[in-house]
């Protein structure tokens, strides 16, 4: 609100000079005396003119020039030149303007700095944002959350395919579909045409589709940080995508579905070149984290008991989609027991697929960031978490009451509780969420400058 006084401006401390525009003076001198800790009168500063090249020719408009300073030494300098912002009216936008001054002759020093020294040769290890750190985090959840709901579509098709061998086929095809279903929320009744749905609705959250459409996505944020391999990961995708949607026969969604797993697990190898920087450590934390929390997930198909063939026709489908079945075959000859299936899967420190392997892991990578004290949040969780998985008695989680395994249900709630609290944390240590960029034009002080004048 303008005062009588043309050269002041009354506004709120924290708000828009907009708020008090066009109110009545008496009901602005109302509101400060009642609260007079939030009002201040602004000085409206002339602004200098400067001759500006419109359709209409040279004109004079206002003028705001925003200098800039460089770090020299201990001290700092002044730049030579900036930038100039103007408006044509008070309604226009602001139009913004490099101001270059150009030297006397070409010898001379940029910037009047003669004494800058050539740089110092050697290694540099320059540092990554923490935004292109929770970037590349988030790129290696999406990639594995993409993997896992690839795995579970290709084994439940597979069962499906057996079902008519036997009931316990059916039921195991079917306690699969669940397990997806809690990861993306229900779906089509048509096993295809669930299953298609996850392979190409990016708009179901929690589908593969959706995952890789994130994962891309993250990984366009640190495009920089990756070499041109990734993106032919990505055309990969988009083949077996295309060929799926061209084709409505039931065969091409599991053909499609095996193309996109070879095409994931083809970015572990991209990734697998890359430095080992602060960033790789954090794909690989992302990577491992999302695992142990899919690894809880499908485990909640065995909570219900079931009969002998059934249950083994389950675990199984279980160690299949967890990438596990040959190792376990290996081991136990044959044997198929709910307890050594929970041992491989929950505290197996030599399985790359076990819950115990992915916090080993996460230690690790956790422990090369910058932030990371061995003390801090993140790292306590991940104590917390080994301390639990030391503590669990495979053979007891199966005791079942009126057909649930209580036990088992229980520790596997208790685990992703703990899980997701250690994401939380990870994010608010080693990243951080400041504000979107703006144009340079609409800066605060621009802004501000401008429409005081208008």
């Amino acid at each position: 609100m303008r005062a009588q006084d043309p050269t002041l401006l009354v506004r709120t401390i924290d708000g828009s000079r907009r708020d008090l525009a066009g109110r009545d003076a008496s009901a602005v001198a109302a509101r400060i005396e009642a609260n007079p800790h939030r009002y201040v009168g602004q000085e409206l500063l002339p602004l200098s003119q400067a001759p500006v090249w419109t359709g209409e020719g040279a004109r004079a408009r206002a003028l705001i020039f925003r200098a800039f300073t460089l770090r020299h030494g201990s001290a700092y300098r002044p730049l030579l030149g900036g930038l100039a912002t103007v408006r044509e009216s008070p309604d226009s936008a602001p139009t913004t303007k490099d101001v270059w001054v150009l030297k006397a002759a070409e010898g001379d020093a940029d910037q009047g700095l003669i004494e800058i020294g050539p740089l110092p040769g050697g290694r540099s290890a320059p540092s990554i944002a923490p935004r292109a750190l929770d970037d590349m985090f988030w790129s290696g959840r999406y990639a594995e959350r993409a993997e896992d709901l690839l795995r579970l579509v290709l084994t439940a098709q597979q069962q499906l395919d057996l079902a008519g061998a036997g009931r316990a086929s059916h039921t195991s095809a079917r306690v699969l579909r669940d397990a997806v279903h809690r990861l993306a929320g229900p779906g089509p009744d048509a096993a295809d045409a669930d299953f298609r749905s996850l392979l190409l609705d990016p708009a179901r959250v929690g589908s593969a589709a959706h995952a890789l459409s994130r994962l891309r996505e993250a990984l366009d944020g640190v495009r920089d940080q990756l070499s041109g391999d990734t993106w032919r990961v990505f055309a990969g995708i988009e083949r077996a995508s295309r060929a799926l949607r061209a084709s409505s026969h039931a065969h091409r969604t599991a053909e499609s579905a095996g193309r996109m797993l070879t095409v994931v697990l083809s970015l572990q190898g991209v990734t697998a070149n890359m430095m080992r920087d602060t960033g790789w450590h954090f794909i690989e934390a992302g990577r491992f984290l999302e695992r142990a929390l899919q690894v809880c997930h499908v485990l909640r198909v065995v909570v219900d008991r079931r009969d002998a063939r059934t249950e083994r026709a389950v675990l199984e489908a279980l160690l299949t989609a967890s990438e596990s079945i040959v190792t376990h075959r290996r081991r136990f000859r044959g044997s198929v027991r709910l307890g050594d299936v929970l041992d491989l899967l929950l505290r197996d420190p030599d399985n790359p697929r076990s819950l115990a392997f992915c916090l080993a892991e996460l230690r690790t990578h956790l422990a090369a960031a910058p932030a990371s004290t061995g003390s801090t949040r993140p790292e306590r969780l991940v104590d917390d978490l080994e301390n639990l998985v030391d503590a669990i008695d495979t053979d007891a989680l199966g005791d079942a009451v009126d057909g649930i395994r209580s036990p088992l249900s229980a520790l596997l709630d208790d685990l992703m509780a703990q899980l997701e609290q250690l994401g939380d944390a990870i994010d608010e240590l080693h990243f951080e969420s400041g504000p979107p960029p703006v144009a340079l034009s609409s800066l605060a002080l621009i802004e501000e400058l401008m429409e005081a004048r208008a």
